[in-house]
Parts: C-alpha cells; structure tokens; sequence
C-alpha cells in the first residue's frame, strides 16, 4: 500500500513541518487523502469575472483585493478546512477582519482564516465559505476589497477557478 502523507505548513515559531499520514483516511467520511492531498501553489480567480484574488502586500491587515493577475496561494488542510495562506510569505492569510466583513491579510492561525471549499453552483468552479460565515465574494471591479457575503448575494462574484480542486 502506498503511504501518503499531508504536511501542514509550521507556525512561525516553529522551525519545521508535520506532517500527518494520511493513509488510513476513509474516503466515506469526506476526509480522504486524496481530498486532503498536499497542493501546489494555484492562483484563485473569479470563474465568471475578470479578476483573481491578490493583495498589494502582505502586511498585517492590509486588504485583499481584485486585480489581474492575483497571488498565488497554498491551499493548507487544517482539521476543519483550508488556509488560504500567501505562497510568498506562509504564515500570512486571507481572512475576515474581526467584527466586519471585509477579507484582508492576516495570521494563519486566526479562525477566520479557515475556509472550507465547496463546489460552486455552476458545477465546476469552487466557492469559499469562511469558518466564521459568509463566502469570499468579489465585485469584479479593479481593486475592490473581497468580502464575505451570503450565498448568491446580489452583485457577488463568489465562483472560482483553481486548478486542481472542485468540479
């Protein structure tokens, strides 16, 4: 049998990787390993716009916004979902601001930076529901700041490609 193992990005303080094998995982219950593979970096870009998700910088609560090109981002499994964490700089996240709506960089290890990934109503795409509510929802508009808002919210673009999940 071939052993696959999933290796979770280190916390800042911590030097190196764990990582958890994975090869006992039942696929029945959603928490295979094929669903929890280690991904490569991936661009995440609005399925029915013109626009990806990327921020400026990295800084600590700086907003992450639409552009054309976006970021590229690790898609880290935790035990309820996945980071969206920067490729450039890992322990930096996309995740909601506290009290408010607004998504923006932050520390990996806040909960709002837990997303879970479903497939998107078109059947293919993927949309982001935040551990804390709402869905990563776009404007399609040059630098506007992500939000998180309700399912099919009006005027949110909330489908995304990502090479290698959903549909």
């Amino acid at each position: 049998m071939r052993k696959l193992h999933l290796c979770l990005l280190a916390l800042p303080l911590l030097s190196t990787a764990a990582c958890l094998d994975m090869s006992d995982q039942d696929s029945a219950d959603g928490t295979s390993s094929q669903a929890l593979a280690p991904r490569a970096a991936v661009s995440i870009c609005e399925s029915h716009g013109r626009f990806c998700v990327g921020a400026p910088t990295l800084a600590f609560e700086d907003p992450v916004v639409e552009t054309a090109s976006g970021r590229n981002f690790l898609l880290v499994a935790t035990p309820t979902g996945f980071n969206l964490a920067f490729s450039a700089d890992p322990t930096r996240c996309a995740a909601v601001k506290n009290n408010s709506n607004l998504v923006e960089v932050r520390a990996c290890t806040v909960a709002s930076a837990v997303w879970i990934i479903e497939t998107g109503p078109d059947g293919h795409s993927c949309v982001f529901r935040n551990q804390v509510g709402g869905f990563l929802s776009g404007h399609n508009k040059n630098g506007a700041q992500f939000t998180v808002e309700g399912i099919r919210a009006s005027g949110a673009f909330q489908q995304f490609t990502v090479p290698g999940f959903c549909g």
